[in-house]
């Protein structure tokens, strides 16, 4: 009776087609399912990469997020993104990143609601602090710049100081009206966050000062009006009388000072 002589050249290629048929087999299966892997390249955040399910059209819908930077995140029907850090996003995406309207909830008690572009915070919007501040107005990539409004925390009786103007790189700068919770307002110039160039205070208890500020306080020219009608018009630094200046009393008498 003939043996039959193992063919192992025969073997291997039945092995070798077997496996080649099962991962075919496998990528029709995770491709019929809807399952993908995408690659997105963005000037903002590098490269993301995208394993998971997708909608029709071929949009991420349910999966994980993979950045160049190292963090990672998962989407959950197309507008739902937690990151790894705990941050989470609802809203309108584009190429894996918030684009649109939306909102996010920072993991440290922060949030901040309004319109996105391409992960950023940018357009109009509203910041809500752990502290209890608000910020509403323009953002730029995630900054307050443009015009908007500042509203400290409440006091114990519901007060709060407000500012109400420009800012530039988180900064006020440029024109604004700020407003302490006692009833004290200003309005004026800003610059770097401080009362810088030409403005006016009206204090609470009925004085006004009109004049120039420098970093905060009232330094240079200036006029001071008590509430009783007295007036000091003349040189101001870091709010204290000082220089060359004129004092007039009700009684309409006057009296220069020098110092």
């Amino acid at each position: 009776m003939a043996k039959h002589r193992f063919n192992k050249k025969k073997y291997l290629l039945a092995i070798a087609l077997t496996a080649i048929i099962l991962v075919v087999a496998t990528f029709l299966t995770i491709w019929l399912t809807g399952y993908r892997m995408i690659k997105y390249e963005t000037n903002e955040h590098g490269v993301i990469r995208f394993l998971g399910k997708v909608s029709n059209g071929n949009i991420p819908f349910d999966g994980n997020l993979y950045f160049s930077d190292g963090t990672t995140a998962k989407i959950q029907n197309a507008t739902e993104i937690t990151y790894s850090n705990g941050d989470v996003y609802k809203g309108e995406v584009d190429s894996l990143l918030p684009h649109g309207n939306g909102l996010m909830k920072y993991s440290g008690g922060n949030s901040y609601e309004g319109e996105f572009k391409f992960g950023y915070p940018n357009g109009k919007g509203t910041y809500k602090y752990s502290n209890g501040d608000t910020y509403t107005g323009d953002i730029k990539y995630g900054k307050k710049d443009g015009y908007g409004t500042y509203t400290w925390c409440p006091d114990m009786d519901g007060n709060s100081d407000t500012y109400q103007g420009e800012y530039k790189d988180d900064l006020r700068w440029g024109n604004g009206t700020y407003t302490w919770a006692n009833g004290s307002v200003y309005v004026g110039t800003y610059e770097a966050d401080s009362k810088n160039g030409e403005g006016k205070i009206t204090f609470a208890n009925g004085d006004t000062y009109e004049g120039e500020f420098e970093y905060d306080y009232r330094t240079g020219k200036g006029k001071y009006v008590w509430k009783n009608g007295e007036i000091y018009e003349g040189d101001f630094f870091q709010n204290q009388i000082t220089g060359y200046g004129t004092l007039t009393w009700v009684s309409g008498s006057t009296r220069h000072n020098y110092t």
